[in-house]
C-alpha cells in the first residue's frame, strides 16, 4: 500500500518487530538490514528480506483499530 494508507506505518512496525524477534540477531538496524519486498493487501501477507536474505511468507492481521498482528510461517 501506499504510504497514505492507514495500516501502513502500524503494518510496517509490526512487521519489522516480528522480523527482528524471528531473527534473534543482535545489531539489527530496522532501516537498513530489514527491508519489506511487497505487501499484498488483499492476502494479508507480506515479504521481505533480512540482510539481503528472503524470509519466509509473513502473514498479517488487523486487530482492533490500528494494531496488526504478524505471523512469520
Amino acid at each position: 500500500p501506499g504510504s497514505s494508507h492507514p495500516l501502513f506505518r502500524p503494518l510496517l512496525w509490526s512487521a519489522k518487530e516480528a522480523i527482528y524477534k524471528y531473527v534473534a540477531t543482535e545489531g539489527v538496524d530496522f532501516l537498513q538490514d530489514i527491508i519489506i519486498t511487497s505487501i499484498d493487501l488483499p492476502h494479508c501477507t507480506l515479504r521481505a528480506e533480512f540482510r539481503s536474505t528472503p524470509l519466509p511468507e509473513i502473514l498479517f492481521k488487523e486487530v482492533g483499530g490500528n494494531n496488526i498482528l504478524c505471523l512469520i510461517r
